[in-house]
């Protein structure tokens, strides 16, 4: 962003039979306007710089609330996220001819043995794919919590807020 010098433009600009304290006044009240509009794009700008430096990385994400909630960075205290794991021990099937140590034997219906279900990877997970664990000592908005959360989260990513 350019950083401009209002005052430096209009004397550089004018020309220099123009160029006595009178007219510089002058100039410089109608660019009041102007110079705000400046001011508040620069702001603008600064608050888009920041707020892009996060990404949906569970640290950063974390940063970010913590920093929201003038919550410490780590430590007792402050807002962190757990991703979830597998609810189930994944079983994998083999043919007897491939010598895999302990194979698992699957049965037929009629010699009545414990029934061994199978599942694709996508139906092993749970419910979120992230929790996020809030004290019970911050002063919170859940939607306002779930609205940051959404705002650098991966697209698909499910997750649910907990307070601990």
């Amino acid at each position: 962003m350019f950083n401009l010098d209002f005052e430096k433009l209009i004397r550089t600009l004018l020309p220099p039979i123009l160029r006595n304290s009178f007219w510089i006044a002058f100039v410089f009240r109608l660019t009041t306007r102007l110079r705000i509009n400046h001011a508040e794009t620069r702001t603008l700008y600064n608050q888009h710089k920041y707020e892009l430096a996060f990404t949906s990385q569970i640290l950063s994400m974390a940063t970010r609330l913590n920093q929201f909630y003038g919550t410490p960075i780590s430590g007792a205290g402050s807002i962190y996220i757990k991703t979830q794991g597998r609810d189930r021990a994944a079983t994998y099937i083999f043919f007897q001819n491939e010598n895999r140590p302990n194979p698992n034997t699957i049965y037929l219906d009629s010699e009545a043995q414990a029934p061994l279900y199978c599942y694709w990877d996508s139906e092993l997970q749970s419910d979120v794919d992230f929790i996020v664990y809030v004290p019970f000592t911050i002063p919170y908005v859940p939607a306002q919590l779930a609205a940051i959360v959404n705002k650098y989260k991966l697209a698909g990513k499910r997750f649910s807020i907990e307070e601990i």
